[in-house]
């Protein structure tokens, strides 16, 4: 088996992902699940912590509300 980094192991680990916009209710929503036996949320964090921040500046300034959810549960 091929040795995973960090960055192997939260890509692989993701199952599915999906990006809701709705632009009526002004909302967009990334909805992921990740296998948590590979990699964890954290993890997660450490990797994309940045672009998730700008990914919510960005909707602030469209006035627009930004939301992430992982494996069913709201984090921000």
């Amino acid at each position: 088996m091929i040795k995973f980094d960090i960055h192997d192991r939260v890509n692989y680990s993701v199952e599915r992902s999906s990006l809701k916009i709705d632009s009526a209710r002004k909302q967009i929503v990334l909805d992921l699940t990740i296998d948590t036996t590979i990699s964890g949320v954290m993890e997660y964090f450490e990797i994309f912590l940045t672009r998730m921040l700008a990914s919510s500046k960005a909707a602030k300034f469209l006035q627009t509300d930004f939301s992430f959810i992982v494996n069913e549960i709201r984090l921000f």
